[in-house]
């Protein structure tokens, strides 16, 4: 079995071994804790342990057992409450400032509204009308008058 740290009175890292130069002391005896850490954990780093605090002249027994279980790092951004809350509220606000910025400038004049061409006739469509009337509704007005205002009557 590999020793990879000892402590008594001082720390005492390994100088030899896979946990060389990367593993420190941050325990606190005064409060019981006997913690180490270990820097840039590698995948060979995986493996089972055994933890022996020893304490002349205790009696030991049950020597408990740790296990290091070294995985790839994830995604560094998550997806908070806050961040998803912020999309959800502040994007539809934004959208609704900028349509509404671009109808008072179309009311005030500042962006001009396009042009409708008005009705649009398919290309087999042939009309007598005069081309005078410029909108749907004259156009329309015009060809209701047409046929209403004839002279010719239909036989029954």
């Amino acid at each position: 079995m590999e020793t990879i740290f000892h402590y008594q009175s001082v720390a005492y890292p390994t100088t030899v071994g896979k946990f060389k130069d990367r593993i420190s002391w941050v325990g606190n005896v005064a409060k019981g804790d006997a913690s180490i850490a270990i820097q840039s954990p590698v995948m060979s780093d995986n493996g089972t342990f055994i933890c022996s605090v020893k304490n002349p002249p205790d009696v030991y027994h049950n020597i408990p057992q740790t296990v290091l279980i070294v995985t790839e790092r994830g995604f560094s951004f998550q997806l908070t409450s806050a961040v998803l809350l912020s999309i959800l509220v502040f994007l539809p606000s934004i959208i609704v400032v900028i349509l509404m910025l671009v109808r008072l400038g179309r009311k005030s004049g500042v962006l001009k509204e396009k042009k409708k061409s008005g009705c649009k006739k398919s290309s087999i469509e042939v009309s007598d009308e005069s081309e005078h009337t410029d909108t749907c509704s004259g156009r329309l007005k015009a060809w209701c008058l047409n046929c209403v205002d004839t002279d010719e009557e239909e036989p029954y």
